[in-house]
C-alpha cells in the first residue's frame, strides 16, 4: 500500500461507488466505509500529489491510530480480501452456489491441491429435502469422474470439472427428481460433467444426515469413488476416506473443502494441509482496482461486506423476488426458498474482526459528524499518532459495546457496526464534543469530558468553537443545537475553554423614573432593540487544566472564566423549557381589559411592572438571548415565554397557561 497510495485512493473511491448505486448503501453497516470512499475520492481529486503523501504518512506514522495494530488488535487482511484472486473470481459467478464453489477451488488451486487430493462440498435443500453436490477442485479427464470401474478413456480428452449430486430418493419424494434434473443441466451448460445419485450404497457417507450434521463431520467415505480417487487406491482398498479441512479460511457452513485421506495412498495429507495454512492473504492491488472497476457488481459487494459485518441474513434483490413470485414451480424459486447459501460467509469467515478496529472507526465516523456542521474547521495532523479506540469522550453507546461483559469478541465487532452513526452522536453531551475537538484540534489532547461539564466555548490559535445555543434565540429546542465554528481568536496562547462565571452579577435597577415608561402594548411588533450587541471579556480566574490526570500542570490548555456585558453564557447551564403549541383563533385578539404594558428598553425589563409585559425584539436573537438569561438569573425564568417571530394572540395563550390553574407569563418574549 505504501508504494501505490494513489491507487489504493481509487480503489476505495471505486467501492464506494459501485455500494451507492445499491439499495444497501442506506446500512448502518456500511456507513463508515462509505465515508473513507468519500474521503479517498475527494482528497485524490485536484491535488492526487497531497494525497499520495497524506497516504504515506498514515502508514508511517498510524500504526496506532486503528486500534493498535502492533498489539495484534488491527485488521491484516488488505481491502477486506477484495484483491485478492479467489474472491474476484468467486464473485463473478452467476449465484451464490457457484460463489462458494468456485472460491474454495480458488483456493485449493492457490494452494497447489490436484484433483486426486481433494474434495468440494455443497449442502443445499430444495423443497425442505436435502442433497449434497460434490465436485473436482481441478478439472478432470472425462473417464476419471464416472463412478464406474470398468470406465476408460484417452488421455487427449478435454479435462472438465465433475460434480456428483447425491440425494437419497422415497417413495414420497418422487417429484424432487424434475428440480435436480433442471440443477444437473444448469451444471452441464457451464460446461461442467454431472451425476445424480439416488442410491445410498454409492453415496459419500453419511449423506442422508441434514446439512449441519453434514457438515460437522470430520470423516466421510465414498462407497463406490469416481476414477480420479480410486486411481491411488491401493489394490486392497475400494473406499476413500476425506478429512474435513479446520479452520475458517477452507470452508464454513453450507461449503466445505476436504483432503483424501486413506492410509497407503499417494496422497501426502500433511504436505497439502501445510500448503492451505501457508497461503496467506493474496493481494493484487491493480488486478483488484480493474475488477473493481469494469466486472464487480455492486450487488455482490453489498452482500460480501455485510456479511463479514454482520449476521448471515438473505438480502434478496428486486429481481429474486419478482422472479420468485412470477414462477412458484421453477428451480430459481426453490433457490430461494431453501436455506440460504451462506457463500459469503465462507469468504469472509477468515477476515479478521478486531473490535478496536472497527470501534476506532466508528469513532471516526463520530468525529465526522461532530465536525460537519463546522464549517472552515481543520485538524492537526498530529491526531494520526492516537489510538481512537482510547478516547475518553467515545459516546456512551459505544463504549457499553467495547466494555459489555459476557459478550464474544465477534458480538461485540457486530455490534459496533449495527447502530446508526446519528444514535451516537445524539447521546453525546456538549461535554463529549468540545473533548473531541480539542483531540483533533490539538492531536494530542485526550480530556475527560468530566472536566468540560462548565466549558461553553473552546479557543485555540484562529479557531472558535462555541455552543450553539449561546448563538441562538431561546425558543430553539436546545436538543437540536450543537456547536458552531468561527474565525478568530481571543489574544490567549494555547487552548482556551471558557467557562461561565457560577454566580453571573446583573446591574442593579436605577432609581431614575425617567428611565422607564411601560406604555400600554399597542399589538404591534417591531424591535425595540436593534442596537443591542453583546461583547465578551474576561475576568482575572484562570486555571490549567490537568487533563493527563497525572497532577502535572500543562500551560497548553487552561480554563478561563468569561463574561458578557449583558451575561448570556448562564443560559448555558439553566437552558428553558420549549413548549409548541398553535393559536386556534384566526385574528389577534386585544387585550381584553388585561392590563398589558409594552418592554422597550432594558430598564423596563429590569424593573419589571406588576402586570402583564411584553418585550417587543421581533427577529432579534441577541435581545431574546440577553433577556432570557437575565430573568433566569433574577430568578424569574419561570414567569417568562418567549414567543416565535410569528402573530400572538393573548387569549390563546391564557388558554394555554390555564392547566392545571391559571398562570399566565408575566413576560412575554415577542
Amino acid at each position: 500500500m505504501y508504494r501505490m497510495g494513489a491507487s489504493t485512493l481509487a480503489w476505495f473511491a471505486e467501492l464506494g461507488n459501485k455500494i451507492r448505486s445499491t439499495p444497501q448503501s442506506h446500512r448502518p453497516e456500511l456507513s463508515w466505509l462509505l465515508h473513507l470512499a468519500t474521503a479517498a475520492k475527494e482528497i485524490n481529486g485536484d491535488r492526487p500529489d497531497i494525497a499520495r503523501k497524506l497516504v504515506k504518512y498514515g502508514c508511517r506514522r498510524g500504526t496506532r491510530f486503528l486500534g493498535g495494530r502492533e498489539t495484534g488488535s488491527g485488521m491484516r487482511t488488505p481491502f477486506f480480501g477484495l484483491c485478492g484472486p479467489e474472491v474476484t473470481s468467486a464473485l463473478d459467478q452467476e449465484n451464490e452456489v457457484e460463489c462458494g464453489i468456485e472460491y474454495l477451488r480458488q483456493i485449493a488451486s492457490i494452494s497447489q491441491l490436484g484433483a486426486h487430493e481433494a474434495l468440494i462440498s455443497y449442502s443445499g435443500e430444495i423443497r425442505g429435502y436435502p442433497y449434497v453436490e460434490w465436485t473436482t477442485v481441478s478439472p478432470v479427464e472425462p473417464h476419471l469422474a464416472k463412478c464406474d470401474p470398468e470406465a476408460s478413456g484417452g488421455d487427449g480428452a478435454t479435462k472438465k470439472h465433475a460434480r456428483w449430486i447425491h440425494f437419497e430418493a422415497s417413495t414420497n419424494d418422487v417429484n424432487i427428481m424434475p428440480q435436480l434434473v433442471e440443477r444437473l443441466e444448469a451444471i452441464e451448460r457451464r460446461g461442467e460433467m454431472c451425476e445424480i445419485s439416488t442410491d445410498p450404497d454409492n453415496h459419500i457417507c453419511p449423506v442422508k444426515r441434514a446439512k449441519r450434521t453434514m457438515g460437522a463431520q470430520a470423516h466421510v467415505s465414498w462407497n463406490n469413488p469416481p476414477g480420479v480417487f480410486r486411481m491411488q487406491l491401493p489394490a486392497n482398498t475400494r473406499t476413500p476416506t476425506f478429512r474435513r479441512q479446520g479452520g475458517k479460511r477452507v470452508g464454513f457452513g453450507d461449503f466445505r473443502l476436504w483432503l483424501v485421506n486413506p492410509p497407503g495412498t499417494n496422497v501426502d495429507e500433511h504436505r497439502a494441509q501445510s500448503r492451505l495454512a501457508d497461503r496467506g492473504d493474496l493481494t493484487d492491488l491493480a488486478q483488484g482496482l480493474t475488477w473493481l472497476l469494469y466486472k464487480a457488481s455492486g450487488e455482490r459487494l453489498s452482500e460480501y461486506l455485510l456479511a463479514y459485518l454482520r449476521k448471515r441474513k438473505r438480502l434478496e434483490s428486486a429481481a429474486t423476488q419478482a422472479a420468485k413470485d412470477a414462477d412458484m414451480d421453477s428451480m430459481a424459486n426453490e433457490m430461494v426458498q431453501r436455506d440460504v447459501p451462506d457463500c459469503f460467509a465462507t469468504m469472509t469467515a477468515h477476515i479478521q474482526r478486531p473490535v478496536d478496529w472497527i470501534v476506532s472507526l466508528r469513532i471516526l465516523e463520530v468525529a465526522n459528524r461532530v465536525y460537519g456542521p463546522l464549517h472552515g474547521a481543520t485538524v492537526s495532523l498530529r491526531i494520526i499518532d492516537q489510538d481512537l479506540s482510547k478516547v475518553l469522550w467515545m459516546p456512551e453507546s459505544l463504549k457499553r459495546v467495547r466494555t459489555s461483559p459476557g459478550s464474544s469478541q465477534l458480538t461485540k465487532f457486530r455490534d459496533a457496526v449495527r447502530v446508526p452513526v446519528d444514535r451516537h452522536v445524539d447521546t453525546m453531551t456538549r461535554a463529549e464534543s468540545f473533548s473531541c475537538i480539542a483531540m483533533f484540534e490539538s492531536g494530542h489532547f485526550n480530556i475527560n469530558p468530566d472536566k468540560l461539564s462548565e466549558v461553553i466555548a473552546l479557543c485555540s490559535e484562529d479557531s472558535i468553537f462555541v455552543s450553539e445555543i449561546l448563538l441562538s434565540s431561546p425558543d430553539i429546542d436546545a436538543s437540536q443545537l450543537g456547536l458552531r465554528h468561527m474565525v478568530g481568536n481571543i489574544g490567549h496562547a494555547g487552548m482556551v475553554l471558557m467557562v461561565s462565571p457560577l454566580e453571573p452579577r446583573i446591574r442593579q435597577v436605577q432609581h431614575n423614573a425617567a428611565l422607564v415608561d411601560h406604555l400600554p402594548y399597542d399589538h404591534k411588533s417591531t424591535d425595540s432593540f436593534a442596537e443591542t450587541s453583546l461583547h465578551l471579556s474576561f475576568t482575572k480566574w484562570k486555571m490549567p487544566l490537568d487533563w493527563t490526570n497525572t497532577g502535572e500542570i500543562d500551560q497548553e490548555i487552561f480554563l478561563l472564566e468569561s463574561v458578557a456585558d449583558i451575561d448570556v453564557l448562564g443560559r448555558e447551564r439553566h437552558s428553558p423549557d420549549v413548549l409548541s403549541f398553535s393559536y386556534e383563533c384566526q385574528v389577534d385578539e386585544d387585550a381584553g381589559g388585561r392590563d398589558v404594558v409594552s418592554l422597550d428598553s432594558w430598564e423596563e425589563l429590569l424593573d419589571h411592572p406588576p402586570c402583564i409585559g411584553i418585550m417587543r425584539a421581533r427577529s432579534n436573537w441577541t435581545a431574546r438571548l440577553a433577556a432570557t438569561s437575565i430573568l433566569i438569573q433574577q430568578g424569574r425564568g419561570h414567569t417568562a415565554v418567549v414567543v416565535g417571530d410569528g402573530r400572538i394572540c393573548l387569549m390563546c395563550l391564557e388558554e394555554f397557561y390555564s392547566d392545571p390553574e391559571p398562570h399566565m407569563p408575566q413576560v412575554v418574549i415577542y
